[in-house]
């Protein structure tokens, strides 16, 4: 058979539980205030956004780039001066596994 706490024990139970958590949240009120920043930060490169022009990978200088599109079969978007094409996949790049290549 199962007993009961008397309801002294919840009572006090609960009014420990409510003060550890507001000693806690005490605790943490100056770490919160001290983390607000002063000014918002520029995210921008160059006084420019993120935002790039045509939505292709950027090239690095040296070593493999990302996956592009095959030379035989040259990317076009909307807005570039001829109809816009499907993507089609440089299966010769480097970085891609051979099983990548059967698919």
């Amino acid at each position: 058979m199962k007993t009961e706490k008397p309801k002294v024990h919840r009572l006090l139970g609960s009014k420990i539980s409510a003060l550890l958590a507001a000693s806690f949240l005490a605790a943490l009120a100056p770490f919160t205030m001290a983390a607000a920043p002063s000014a918002i930060p520029d995210l921008s490169a160059g006084g420019a956004g993120w935002r790039n022009s045509h939505n292709d990978f950027i090239l690095p200088a040296s070593g493999p780039g990302p996956v592009t599109w095959d030379p035989a079969h040259p990317y076009f978007g909307n807005g570039d001066s001829q109809p816009p094409t499907s993507r089609v996949a440089n299966l010769t790049n480097p970085i891609l596994m051979p099983w990548v290549k059967e698919a």
